[in-house]
């Protein structure tokens, strides 16, 4: 499987906040600004900042045109995807237990 295979199978709320962060991370460590990266992609900078607060989809062009840009690592995936499966879970124990702690 690839990492954009990966990407696309996981379309939770919860999976894009995580992905979100990972783009931020990946983004400033390349020093990059938004608006460079929004143009680079072919994405105006307002939509780009939407996907990296996890607001907006994945379609399979963008997984791939990301990946061109950062090089996704499967591991890394495979941890966002870990990661936004526990936030779902507490969030699901939380609306069925109302003692859950927060």
């Amino acid at each position: 499987m690839t990492p954009t295979e990966l990407i696309l199978q996981n379309t939770t709320k919860y999976f894009r906040f995580y992905f979100g962060l990972y783009l931020k991370q990946k983004r400033t460590s390349l020093g990059m600004n938004v608006e460079h990266l929004a143009n680079s992609i072919n994405m105006t900078p307002a939509r780009y900042n939407r996907l990296e607060v996890g607001g907006i989809k994945i379609t399979d062009t963008l997984a791939e045109k990301l990946d061109t840009v950062f090089r996704f690592d499967l591991e890394d995936i495979y941890e966002l995807k870990r990661l936004a499966n526990v936030a779902q879970a507490n969030d699901i124990c939380r609306e069925l237990n109302i003692n859950y702690p927060a």
